[in-house]
C-alpha cells in the first residue's frame, strides 16, 4: 500500500492533498481537502492510491534535517 506520507501531493503541515482543489468563492484562493478524505473516496485517490506519486528526494530534504538527496 502506498501511504500519503510518501506522496509528493501531501501538504505535511495541513495533511491536505494538493492534487485536486476547489476555488473559494470568498477569497478566490485554492482550497485543498484532507488527504484522509480523498483516500476514503474511490472517486478521488481511493484506497489504491490512484493519484500517488513518490516524493522526490529534494522534497524530502525540506522535511528533514537528514540530507536524503545528497
Amino acid at each position: 500500500m502506498e501511504y500519503c506520507v510518501n506522496c509528493k501531493h501531501l501538504d505535511h503541515s495541513t495533511l491536505s492533498c494538493a492534487k485536486s482543489s476547489t476555488i473559494s468563492l470568498v477569497t478566490g484562493k485554492a482550497l485543498y481537502s484532507s488527504a484522509y478524505l480523498y483516500r476514503q473516496d474511490e472517486h478521488y485517490c481511493g484506497k489504491d492510491g490512484k493519484w500517488f506519486e513518490f516524493m522526490e528526494t529534494e522534497d524530502l530534504d525540506d522535511l528533514s534535517a537528514i540530507p536524503f538527496g545528497r
